[in-house]
């Protein structure tokens, strides 16, 4: 895949000691992966550019990217890896990632507005279901990623399986009229659900069409812990 971009979010297993900077200091210029961004390998470049961002992948192509960095969501189990560390304390750690989620709302309502009649492709390391009932600065994102007025597809992940929006897996929350996905994996470690991968179609308008599921056998990708 030459001249590809990889777009990513950082998880709960990112936050982890040896990147303990970025979970507990403010400025994402500390964050392992964002100082990364825009290193290459061989034709294909990493694009992190901060723990949350927006960018337009496909010049003239009326489609945006929207990475959301909503850690805040599992920081009771990820902070206290990070303060094994002894780099900050928990309070510290939980409020550097409440800030990213606010601030990660705060976009995501701006790019939907922005982006009325278009098209936006959303991704966060979550399923749905663990933003159901959250409000950051008092945004409810469920809400806005149930849009009528832009085309929504989201992609979130965490959990060890690969299921269609259609599907019903536990975890994906609808968002309709707009769609979500599962794309867990489990880094070829536990399969809690069957493995796989998605592929789809970005038309010249900009719509995401033709996304599936491709799942793999478990025999192939997964050994038992």
């Amino acid at each position: 895949m030459d001249h590809m971009q990889w777009y990513s979010v950082y998880g709960n297993h990112d936050y982890e000691a040896p990147d303990w900077r970025c979970g507990c200091l403010s400025d994402p210029k500390q964050c392992h992966q964002v100082q990364k961004h825009g290193a290459r390998h061989r034709n294909t470049s990493w694009y992190m550019p901060s723990t949350y961002y927006h960018a337009r992948p496909l010049p003239g192509v009326n489609i945006e990217v929207v990475a959301l960095d909503m850690n805040a969501a599992d920081a009771s189990k990820s902070c206290p890896w990070l303060v094994q560390s002894e780099g900050c304390s928990p309070a510290q750690c939980l409020r550097t990632l409440a800030e990213r989620e606010v601030a990660s709302a705060r976009m995501l309502r701006e790019r939907v507005a922005a982006n009325r009649g278009g098209n936006l492709l959303v991704v966060s390391h979550y399923p749905t279901d663990f933003l159901l009932g959250r409000r950051p600065g008092g945004i409810d994102t469920i809400g806005l990623l149930r849009s009528h007025e832009t085309r929504i597809s989201y992609f979130g992940g965490h959990r060890h399986a690969t299921a269609a929006h259609e599907s019903g897996y536990a975890g994906t929350a609808s968002i309709a009229p707009n769609r979500n996905w599962l794309t867990g994996g489990g880094g070829g470690w536990a399969c809690d659900g069957q493995q796989g991968f998605l592929v789809g179609e970005i038309m010249a308008d900009g719509r995401a069409v033709n996304v599936e599921t491709v799942l793999i056998d478990d025999a192939r990708c997964c050994t038992d812990p």
